[in-house]
């Protein structure tokens, strides 16, 4: 008897702090993990990316620690500088950042994006990297049909927007 007295009051208190700090783990986690986001560096970029913790590009990168590293070569091989590059479909900027970063002679490089979520990670992530000035981006939808369009996206996948309907 006398020990639930002395000690049922302390391991009361100790257990609502313990479940108050459960909940405080979990309200964390919901913001992080499932809707919030994540700051990224891919082991063959030089730039740094916050994205959507629920981002298939996240995702990859995480994994695999790289974001499709087939694709530099086929940029430094194409490129022929100095001057100006546009990225249609910049989402986040992974590709806008890093080009103005790593190929020679880029002088701008106009990052064009429409999908809003994407959009203002963009912007965040130019100002994250310094490059403000030297990558713009544009908030614009590029396509051959002229006029109003039906502008579809993914919430959380910044990646996944179309004009045509998304299929992946």
């Amino acid at each position: 008897q006398w020990f639930r007295f002395i000690f049922a009051l302390p391991l009361k208190w100790r257990g609502r702090w313990i479940n108050r700090r459960i909940d405080e783990q979990h309200v964390i986690y919901r913001k992080t993990v499932l809707g919030g986001t994540i700051v990224i560096q891919p082991r063959n970029f030089r730039a740094q990316f916050r994205m959507k913790a629920l981002s298939d590009i996240a995702r990859t990168v995480v994994i695999s620690g790289e974001y499709e590293s087939e694709l530099f070569d086929a940029i430094r091989a194409g490129w022929r500088g100095p001057g100006v590059v546009v990225n249609i479909g910049a989402n986040v900027g992974l590709w806008a950042i890093e080009i103005i970063n790593v190929v020679d002679g880029v002088e701008k490089v106009f990052a064009i994006e429409p999908n809003p979520e994407a959009f203002d990670l963009l912007v965040e992530n130019i100002a994250l990297n310094k490059v403000v000035g030297r990558v713009i981006p544009i908030q614009a939808c590029v396509s051959e049909t002229e006029g109003l369009v039906a502008f579809e996206t993914v919430v959380g996948k910044a990646e996944y927007s179309s004009i045509g309907g998304i299929i992946h």
